[in-house]
């Protein structure tokens, strides 16, 4: 794992960004998505229709499993940049699109593309199949 993440930061510090496929194995991402649904089951708040759970770190230590993942990233993405990096926080995000009742939710925040006021290193993780629109 250290050594995917390195290689996809150094991608990243040259490019902008980098795509690591078969990052999990079958097992640690079933994991991921049963964490997930327990998310989106919980009373946890959502933000933007629904879609989206936004956990603080303190939040996070309820779902030990990505709370160790957000911690092991942080730490290498500081030791590769020899610079102390932090969550604020992580976002859970639930895309239906076979259930869509606003046709026009893809032109409005966070999905439309933008430029946020205060830039962040971000790393998102696809737990199913994703193609570009």
């Amino acid at each position: 794992m250290d050594s995917l993440i390195n290689n996809g930061l150094s991608n990243v510090d040259r490019n902008g960004h980098d795509k690591i496929e078969n990052f999990f194995s079958i097992s640690e991402k079933q994991s991921l998505i049963n964490i997930h649904k327990q998310i989106f089951n919980s009373d946890q708040k959502r933000k933007y229709n629904n879609r989206i759970v936004e956990l603080d770190l303190v939040s996070l230590k309820r779902y030990e499993e990505v709370y160790y993942l957000a911690r092991k990233f942080r730490k290498i993405i500081s030791n590769y940049f020899n610079a102390k990096f932090y969550f604020s926080k992580v976002w859970f995000e639930k895309k239906i699109f076979n259930v869509n009742t606003d046709e026009n939710y893809l032109e409005k925040l966070p999905y439309v593309p933008h430029i946020d006021k205060y830039r962040f290193l971000k790393i998102m993780i696809y737990l199913d199949k994703v193609d570009e629109i």
